[in-house]
């Protein structure tokens, strides 16, 4: 996979949440608190950290590399 197209995915699925997340915030919805943004920011960089480092590369050999993962 190449790994510059698979940030920039990333990256635009996080912008296009913000956008979204920054109507609601300006539409003063108390739903989407900021701990909201941050999950998903967090949830996209651990997507991110798994498959985009060299442990997916060695998971399919190493069962704790795997459950690492």
């Amino acid at each position: 996979m190449n790994h510059g197209i698979f940030e920039i995915f990333l990256v635009s699925l996080f912008l296009v949440y913000f956008r979204g997340w920054k109507k609601l915030q300006i539409q003063n919805n108390e739903d989407f608190s900021a701990n909201r943004l941050f999950a998903y920011g967090a949830g996209l960089l651990s997507i991110g950290i798994a498959l985009d480092t060299s442990i997916d590369e060695y998971a399919q050999f190493s069962f704790s590399l795997h459950m690492v993962q």
